[in-house]
């Protein structure tokens, strides 16, 4: 293997991995809704939902398994109906691509 292949090779494997670093995998949450968005809880932490009707259907508390990512910012047009001026901490916007 000559070096250029060897440096395409290693780069595209840090990629995948840093990639995998951002996505929870099949992890325990709790669904957290109120007036300033829709979360998922974990380990203390909170993450602010972006895809919203991915979680349409289970309530508030709820106890849900559930594969996320992190995104950097949300332009869901859903969330012009929150209407709160509590502020809510929260780690960073996600996109939940399955939930159970």
């Amino acid at each position: 293997m000559n070096k250029n292949n060897f440096k395409f090779i290693s780069i595209l494997l840090l990629a995948l991995l840093l990639q995998n670093c951002t996505k929870e995998r099949n992890q325990k949450v709790t669904v957290e809704h109120d007036c300033t968005g829709i979360y998922l809880l974990l380990s203390d932490k909170a993450y602010k939902i972006c895809n919203l009707e991915k979680v349409a259907a289970f309530p508030d508390g709820a106890i849900v398994t559930a594969t996320f990512k992190k995104i950097k910012d949300c332009n869901n047009p859903a969330y012009s109906e929150f209407t709160c001026r509590k502020l809510y901490p929260y780690e960073s916007w996600i996109e939940v691509e399955d939930i159970q």
